[in-house]
C-alpha cells in the first residue's frame, strides 16, 4: 500500500500528508516552498486580509496593531526550525 502520512515529530497533530517531491526535497536540504505556502495558508488568514493591507500600506498607514497582526499570523505557524526544516 502507499504511503499516505508521514510524521514529523513525536505528537499526533504532526503528521503531515506524504509528497515525494517535497520529501526529497528536504531531504536533500533544498528545502519545501510549496508545503512552507499551504502551511501559512492554512494556518494564517493573511491573505484574506491582503488586499486591505496592500491597500493601507500604498496610503503609507501602517501601525503597531498592524504589526501585531502579521506577528500573530506567523507565531500561529509554529515552530520556525520546523516550518524550515
Amino acid at each position: 500500500s502507499p504511503i499516505t502520512f508521514i510524521g514529523t515529530g513525536e505528537h499526533f497533530d504532526e503528521f503531515e500528508h506524504f509528497d515525494a517531491k517535497s520529501f526529497v526535497s528536504r531531504l536533500l536540504g533544498m528545502g519545501d516552498i510549496k508545503g512552507l505556502i499551504e502551511t501559512f495558508k492554512e494556518k494564517t488568514d493573511l491573505f484574506e486580509k491582503a488586499p486591505e493591507m496592500m491597500e493601507r500600506l500604498q496610503k503609507g498607514v501602517f501601525t503597531l496593531r498592524d504589526m501585531k497582526q502579521q506577528f500573530v499570523s506567523v507565531m500561529k505557524m509554529g515552530n520556525m526550525s520546523q516550518l524550515m526544516s
